[in-house]
């Protein structure tokens, strides 16, 4: 029942209220016989017979097993506690009837409309090139640290398994000893959500010798981890990619 529907609804009681014709009451405590329920039908008042007819076991039961199921059940008044009764009018017994259905309904449509899911972020792997060679994250850990040189290139590509939906961003980290520090370098993001950093080992790691582990934290901008959480945030809208390699001194 939408709000139009809703308003309809009430108008209608406010009829019967002028009305005030007993046989509404009977037939909102569902104690109406056939044969009234027959004449109240024949008078063509529609709206009324809705307002005032009572929803059935079944749709009862299914709202019910949706709140329960969605929200939790509530325990119910502790012994001896007093329920305050609802006034019976003719309009209270429309507002008793026609807005638990809008209510009902609109609870329905909530709870059993498939979740809005928002774009997913895709597994990556870092691939990297150390010289002649090419490594991968997902190969097994090469025996030696590559080594760079003067006059090397650093290159570091992230691929996305499936071209990523939605905004990417990254934070790179170098990990020194243990010492974490943000690295000042400025990723290419294509549109599908691969990265790219590139240049000279002088220009990239220009006051950095021996081991060094590179962290690369990509997701979401807003997920994004500081130095202080990156290695012990859960991933949460972000992966984490490592790259260890040793710098030689010179250039």
């Amino acid at each position: 029942m939408n709000d139009d529907e809703l308003l309809e609804a009430l108008a209608a009681a406010a009829r019967a209220e002028r009305a005030r014709d007993p046989r509404y009451d009977a037939l909102a405590d569902d104690a109406l016989s056939e044969e009234d329920r027959a004449a109240l039908a024949a008078l063509g008042d529609d709206e009324a017979m809705t307002v005032f007819t009572p929803l059935g076991d079944a749709a009862k039961a299914r709202f019910a097993d949706a709140a329960l199921g969605a929200l939790g059940a509530q325990a119910p008044p502790a012994s001896g506690a007093k329920v305050l009764p609802f006034r019976r009018t003719w309009v209270g017994r429309a507002l008793t009837f026609a807005v638990p259905l809008a209510a009902a309904a609109a609870l329905a449509f909530i709870l059993l409309r498939p979740a809005a899911e928002g774009p997913g972020l895709p597994e990556y792997r870092l691939d990297a090139t150390a010289g002649e060679r090419t490594l991968r994250s997902a190969d097994p850990a090469p025996a030696d640290v590559p080594r760079y040189g003067p006059g090397s290139r650093i290159e570091l590509v992230l691929r996305p398994s499936t071209a990523a939906q939605g905004p990417v961003a990254v934070r790179a980290f170098l990990n020194r000893g243990g010492e974490l520090q943000p690295w000042a370098v400025t990723p290419e993001v294509s549109p599908e959500g691969a990265v790219r950093i590139a240049g000279p080992v002088e220009k990239l790691l220009p006051e950095v010798t021996g081991e060094v582990e590179i962290l690369l934290a990509v997701g979401r901008p807003e997920a994004l981890p500081d130095a202080r959480d990156v290695l012990t945030a859960p991933p949460a809208g972000w992966r984490l990619l490592r790259y260890r390699l040793e710098r030689l001194p010179g250039g």
